[in-house]
Protein backbone atom coordinates (compact mmCIF):
# COMPACT_ATOMS: atom_id res chain seq x y z
CA UNK A 1 0.00 0.00 0.00
CA UNK A 2 2.87 2.34 0.47
CA UNK A 3 4.37 1.90 -2.31
CA UNK A 4 1.05 2.22 -4.06
CA UNK A 5 1.32 5.75 -2.93
CA UNK A 6 4.61 6.63 -4.36
CA UNK A 7 3.92 4.96 -7.89
CA UNK A 8 0.98 6.81 -8.01
CA UNK A 9 2.56 10.43 -6.73
CA UNK A 10 5.11 9.61 -9.49
CA UNK A 11 2.67 8.57 -12.61
CA UNK A 12 0.28 11.72 -11.62
CA UNK A 13 3.18 14.03 -11.14
CA UNK A 14 4.45 12.66 -14.99
CA UNK A 15 1.14 13.17 -16.02
CA UNK A 16 1.14 16.80 -15.02
CA UNK A 17 4.42 17.52 -16.80
CA UNK A 18 2.14 17.57 -19.66
CA UNK A 19 1.07 21.16 -18.42
CA UNK A 20 4.60 22.41 -18.65
CA UNK A 21 4.78 23.67 -22.27
CA UNK A 22 8.02 22.55 -24.69
CA UNK A 23 10.27 24.26 -26.28
CA UNK A 24 10.33 24.71 -30.27
CA UNK A 25 13.61 25.41 -31.83
CA UNK A 26 12.13 27.09 -34.60
CA UNK A 27 9.47 29.12 -32.56
CA UNK A 28 11.82 32.11 -30.36
CA UNK A 29 9.14 32.65 -28.17
CA UNK A 30 8.71 29.34 -26.79
CA UNK A 31 11.63 29.84 -24.06
CA UNK A 32 10.18 32.45 -23.43
CA UNK A 33 7.18 30.56 -22.33
CA UNK A 34 8.98 27.54 -20.97
CA UNK A 35 11.03 29.79 -18.78
CA UNK A 36 7.84 32.60 -17.30
CA UNK A 37 5.73 29.12 -17.14
CA UNK A 38 5.78 27.99 -13.29
CA UNK A 39 3.33 24.47 -13.35
CA UNK A 40 6.40 22.97 -12.98
CA UNK A 41 5.96 23.44 -9.08
CA UNK A 42 2.64 20.83 -9.64
CA UNK A 43 5.02 18.74 -11.26
CA UNK A 44 7.48 18.61 -7.96
CA UNK A 45 4.26 19.23 -5.54
CA UNK A 46 1.98 16.50 -6.55
CA UNK A 47 4.57 13.95 -5.92
CA UNK A 48 6.50 15.55 -2.87
CA UNK A 49 2.63 15.20 -1.29
CA UNK A 50 2.22 11.77 -1.85
CA UNK A 51 5.53 10.93 -1.09
CA UNK A 52 4.83 12.25 2.25
CA UNK A 53 1.56 10.49 3.07
CA UNK A 54 2.70 7.94 2.14
CA UNK A 55 5.55 8.17 4.38
CA UNK A 56 3.14 9.06 7.72
CA UNK A 57 0.76 5.85 6.87
CA UNK A 58 3.98 4.04 6.90
CA UNK A 59 4.87 5.65 10.28
CA UNK A 60 1.26 5.15 11.70
CA UNK A 61 0.99 1.71 10.51
CA UNK A 62 3.89 -0.17 11.45
CA UNK A 63 2.99 -1.55 14.94
CA UNK A 64 5.60 -4.54 15.08
CA UNK A 65 8.90 -4.95 15.84
CA UNK A 66 11.10 -6.43 12.49
CA UNK A 67 11.65 -10.11 12.85
CA UNK A 68 15.11 -9.86 12.49
CA UNK A 69 14.92 -7.80 16.26
CA UNK A 70 13.07 -9.97 18.13
CA UNK A 71 15.46 -13.13 16.97
CA UNK A 72 18.49 -10.67 18.05
CA UNK A 73 16.95 -9.68 21.35
CA UNK A 74 16.00 -13.88 21.87
CA UNK A 75 12.54 -13.74 21.59
CA UNK A 76 11.86 -16.00 19.22
CA UNK A 77 8.28 -17.08 20.44
CA UNK A 78 7.36 -13.86 19.60
CA UNK A 79 9.07 -13.93 16.06
CA UNK A 80 7.25 -17.80 15.47
CA UNK A 81 4.02 -16.04 16.20
CA UNK A 82 4.87 -13.34 13.31
CA UNK A 83 5.68 -15.85 11.01
CA UNK A 84 2.27 -17.89 11.71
Amino acid sequence: MINAGIVVGAFLSNFIALLVPVEDKNDPDSYVALKNDENWRLVFGFSAVAEIVSLIFLVCSVKHISLLDLVKTGQKEEGVGLIK
